[in-house]
């Protein structure tokens, strides 16, 4: 990986959905030549997708809470995170608890975290 790879990554980093037209203009290299660039990161996997960031306050949540789990029935809890439509991040940790999760909720108050917890 050079420097060309390093300002593309950059580029893509601040905004996924940059054209490849204003890439190569502000790298100074042919479309052509960034596109072949950014199929090789692809390929490699240095480049494992695009995603979209969603801001919680405009889909209507507005509180958000760090919750730390304690559990040895990994499996089931990382399927429970991943349908669960208020959990944000699951991190994996390490000093005593098991687990790191953000929620977020509609309400303001602490009742909608406590009764994810619950679950």
């Amino acid at each position: 990986m050079d420097q060309v790879d390093v300002k593309m990554l950059e580029l893509l980093h601040e905004n996924a959905r940059i054209p490849v037209a204003e890439m190569s203009r502000q790298i100074n290299m042919s479309q052509p030549a960034l596109t072949e660039r950014l199929r090789k990161l692809e390929d490699q996997g240095t480049i494992s997708g695009y995603r979209v960031q969603l801001s919680p306050p405009k889909l209507g949540m507005h509180s958000s809470a760090f919750v730390l789990f304690r559990t040895n029935r990994c499996p089931d809890f990382i399927a429970f995170c991943e349908k669960s439509p208020v959990v944000i991040d699951l991190l994996r940790i390490r000093d005593g608890w098991k687990y790191r999760v953000r929620t977020v909720m509609v309400s303001n108050h602490v009742s909608p975290h406590a009764a994810f917890v619950r679950q």
